[in-house]
């Protein structure tokens, strides 16, 4: 898309799909001809509005700024709705088909690694726009709640020479996407079992209540003493009550 008026020039062209710290996003590459001569690369997060109007902002370490004023300071350029329009309308198009692309594809393998300072588990799918997988992302966030070895990184997948900022105790495994499946599949199982255990207990201390007409503890725990006179722990205490509603209870531990 080309913009003319009396002050700039410039061509706005889509340039693809990025992804950068964990954000995947369309960019455009952007051709000035006036009132500088550079080229530079834009997406719809540099959208912004200055005084009212619509533009784009180019910080002080950006080619414009630098080519402008020498970076002294950040540049807001300003753009005609329809120029806003296009970016907008096109990143969210593109997106979408990012999106539909990344959804028809599975990725073959997972990257596995223990953390050497931490000893969490990281794990990363080898697929182009993983960002833009919320089933890949929970998948992600389960195996990272997990506690692994080495043993079971060999036991499931093989050693690579993948190398990254990370520093691990172990280096990266590969584990098939299938085996990773089993693995959070086993997860939610489990997690759902224990989410129906605790539904039924919960159920029959209310049943308790209701029969017994007393309240029943549901669940209790420890928080600092909230009375500066006394040295002690306080209890916290959910308790369940005969007309089926919940209680919060406090009391000291002196």
């Amino acid at each position: 898309m080309k913009y003319e008026d009396k002050n700039k020039k410039f061509e706005i062209v889509y340039s693809g799909i990025e992804t950068s710290n964990g954000v995947t996003i369309p960019k455009f590459r952007m051709n000035f001809e006036k009132p500088v001569n550079v080229e530079t690369y834009i997406s719809i997060s540099d959208l912004s509005n200055y005084e009212g109007l619509k533009c784009i902002y180019f910080s002080s370490f950006s080619a414009v700024a630098e080519a402008a004023n020498g970076g002294k300071g950040g540049i807001y350029v300003t753009i005609p709705d329809d120029v806003s329009k296009f970016i907008i309308e096109t990143s969210n198009e593109e997106l979408e088909k990012a999106k539909k692309e990344a959804l028809a594809n599975d990725p073959e393998q997972w990257f596995i690694a223990i953390g050497g300072d931490t000893h969490s588990v990281y794990a990363t799918p080898d697929h182009e726009y993983k960002e833009l997988r919320d089933d890949l992302t929970e998948i992600k966030k389960s195996l990272e709640g997990l506690m692994w070895s080495q043993r079971d990184l060999e036991r499931m997948g093989k050693k690579t020479d993948m190398k990254t900022c990370l520093y691990t105790e172990t280096g990266w495994y590969s584990v098939p996407h299938s085996e990773i499946l089993k693995i959070y599949e086993k997860i939610e199982r489990e997690r759902e079992e224990k989410k129906t255990a605790k539904e039924n207990r919960v159920k029959s201390i209310f049943e308790k209540a209701r029969k017994t007409g007393e309240p029943q503890i549901i669940e209790d725990y420890f928080v600092e003493c909230d009375d500066p006179e006394f040295e002690c722990t306080d209890v916290i205490e959910i308790c369940a009550m005969p007309d089926g509603s919940r209680y919060s209870r406090r009391r000291h531990t002196f």
